[in-house]
Formats: structure tokens, sequence, C-alpha cells
């Protein structure tokens, strides 16, 4: 079953993948993190975030919790900073840490759409977190300011 949904969420067809996810319950068979990650992933991919949430909750009725990995799926997929911090602190409300990929994905994709300021914000967030940056963080940060022309705080 989960091949199958993976299958489907990687062309970004969560409707399938809901459909195989539906048909796994439907014989008994327990869905698993995993098989909840996978279309969680399949509809913030297509960003509807309405339906991951949605399948969030639905996982929670099986008495399973997202992990780190559901939740920065499902962040990557965010257009806004706004959303960014809801799903943050729904991670946060559910106990989970954003880890070093999940700043790393906002500092990232904040940088592009919403600036420098927004990316140097969640870098100092990272921080601290105690989570020490990589060269991934770091890049990141560095192309928010390329990315506005600021050559010279990229040279800091």
């Amino acid at each position: 079953f989960n091949s199958l949904m993976k299958a489907w969420a990687v062309v970004k067809e969560p409707e399938k993948c809901e459909q195989w996810l539906k048909r796994m319950i439907d014989v008994k068979v327990e869905p698993t993190r995993k098989s909840f990650g996978t279309l969680i992933n399949a509809w913030a991919s297509i960003r509807n975030l309405d339906e991951a949430l949605r399948w969030v909750n639905e996982m929670r009725q099986f008495g399973l919790e997202p992990n780190a990995a559901i939740f920065t799926s499902i962040i990557q997929n965010c257009s806004t900073a706004s959303q960014v911090e809801y799903w943050v602190a729904e991670m946060e409300n559910s106990n989970v840490k954003p880890n070093k990929y999940t700043y790393v994905v906002i500092i990232s994709m904040l940088g592009k759409t919403e600036g420098s300021a927004v990316a140097q914000m969640w870098m100092e967030k990272m921080l601290e977190a105690n989570i020490v940056p990589g060269v991934e963080a770091v890049t990141a940060l560095i192309d928010s300011y390329g990315n506005v022309g600021d050559i010279e705080k990229v040279e800091k």
C-alpha cells in the first residue's frame, strides 16, 4: 500500500494516494506514520494545506503523531511567513521540535519569498534552539541577502 501511495504522491495525485490509504483501512491494514506522512506530503506538495491539516488530524485519530519529517514536508510547501509560523506552532504544540533540516527549509523558502530580514530572524531562532547551522543554512541565508542585492551583508 505504501509503495502505491508514494507512487501517486510523486506524480502529485493526492486523491489517488488518499484512495489507497482508505482502501488500506477498509481491508483492516493499520496505516503507519509513513502511510499518513506520504498522503500529507502529497497534499502539501500541491499546496493544499487544508487537506494536509485534515490528514494530520485523521492521523491523530489513529493514535499516531506527526514527526519532524512530516511537519517539515508541509512547511516546505508553505508560501507565506504566516503559514510557516502556523505550522511551526502546530509542530511545537505536538511536542515536536524543528530540526536542522526544518530550519534550512524555512530559511531557504522565506529568504526567497519574504526577504533577508525574515531569513535572518529564522537563523536566529535556529541558534536560540541550540542547533548549529550547517553549510545549507548559511548558504540559504547568504542567498537571501544576495537575492536582494545586499552584497555587503553577504560578505560579512
